[in-house]
């Protein structure tokens, strides 16, 4: 039986590794159910290396992979080491298959965008939370391309209807002082905070926040945070913690056993596993119905390969290589999220054209369908 090897390309040691971690766990399982599935002729083998979060070391092991006749690379997580590693899939003519939700304004011919853009999570949060809670926000962000856009679009959205920004501010990654921005926050007590702070400085943000609120628990909205980051952030009684993501475990509990039967009960399996998980089955698909890895037949029947997935929906990918995506939005209880709205798969749309952003925009809670993935 042939086997088409697979580059993993996800940090163990970095400010973010709770994710990496989880993202790893997904292509690693994918990969078994492939490799355990008599439909595919083929196996899939998976090579891992490790950039440890340093950026030169992103492209070092892009090179290596690609260098070694691999084709296809699933991995990186934050959108500057996606970034860094585009320059080199191109020269080798690869394809990377990114399961991270990132901040739109990307359309390239050599990667598949598993994760979310910003039209199917953080406007879909946006329209949750401006008629639930009001539309004076402060934003925070980690110091990168995610954090701008990520803020820029949210200060457009709530400005194009009005709203007030109160607070706009970025932090390198691993900060943990975010005085100036709390004593703001205390100050002029916005009605909800968009935080898009990344790993340990969103951890730190957080609990310092939560450590000087006072009154009724203060709305913080997400678009990046998920479960296996929660185990780092302790109870938050001043606070309440909102995401939207493409999956929690709550709303497919039969798989999340069927996971954690496999691979022990000790991980959550966070969007991040999804992000990754969907990436590998969508590779395999795409593989299977080419009757080849080379890239370009790959690339040519994205458009005719359909995920049963976890999240109960047949999900497909759009002629701009973006999945077209659920959102869930939940509210933290625990180690978990908590259902409190959905949205059936959104079409991606990472350059918010023609986007109306908040403005006449029905928002209604629909309740989740859930279907076991066999």
């Amino acid at each position: 039986m042939e086997t088409h090897r697979v580059g993993l390309l996800y940090s163990s040691e970095c400010t973010y590794h709770s994710i990496a971690y989880d993202a790893l766990r997904g292509a690693k399982y994918a990969i078994n159910k492939i490799n355990l599935d008599d439909q595919y002729p083929f196996e899939l083998e998976g090579v891992h290396v490790d950039p440890k979060g340093n950026l030169d070391a992103y492209i070092e092991g892009a090179q290596s992979l690609l260098g070694d006749g691999i084709k296809h690379i699933v991995g990186t997580i934050t959108s500057s080491a996606r970034k860094e590693v585009i320059a080199d899939i191109h020269e080798h003519q690869g394809l990377l298959w990114y399961g991270s939700p990132y901040e739109g304004y990307e359309c390239d011919e050599n990667v598949v965008y598993h994760g979310a853009c910003p039209n199917q999570n953080l406007l879909q949060i946006l329209r949750f939370a401006v008629p639930t809670f009001g539309k004076r926000v402060a934003l925070m962000g980690s110091n990168y391309v995610w954090g701008w856009e990520s803020n820029r679009i949210a200060r457009d959205a709530i400005e194009s209807i009005g709203g007030e920004i109160i607070e706009d501010t970025y932090y390198r990654f691993d900060t943990t002082e975010f005085r100036s921005a709390i004593d703001n926050i205390l100050a002029k007590r916005p009605d909800f905070v968009i935080n898009n702070l990344v790993g340990k400085s969103s951890y730190a943000f957080l609990c310092h926040l939560n450590d000087v609120w006072k009154g009724q628990p203060l709305p913080v909205l997400s678009s990046n945070l998920s479960e296996c980051e929660l185990r780092c952030i302790p109870p938050l009684p001043n606070l309440r913690l909102f995401t939207a993501l493409i999956f929690f475990q709550t709303v497919n509990p039969v798989f999340v056993k069927k996971v954690k039967r496999t691979l022990g009960e000790g991980k959550p399996v966070s969007s991040n596993f999804l992000g990754a998980y969907l990436s590998v089955l969508s590779l395999a698909n795409a593989i299977k119905i080419a009757g080849s890895n080379d890239v370009q037949a790959v690339r040519s029947v994205l458009q005719q390969v359909n995920i049963d997935s976890p999240m109960g929906y047949m999900l497909s990918i759009a002629k701009n290589q973006h999945v077209n995506l659920p959102c869930f939005i939940g509210e933290r209880h625990g180690d978990e999220f908590n259902v409190v709205s959905c949205s059936p798969p959104i079409e991606p749309n990472p350059y918010l054209i023609a986007q109306q952003f908040l403005v006449d925009v029905e928002w209604q809670k629909r309740t989740v369908r859930l279907e076991v993935v066999k």
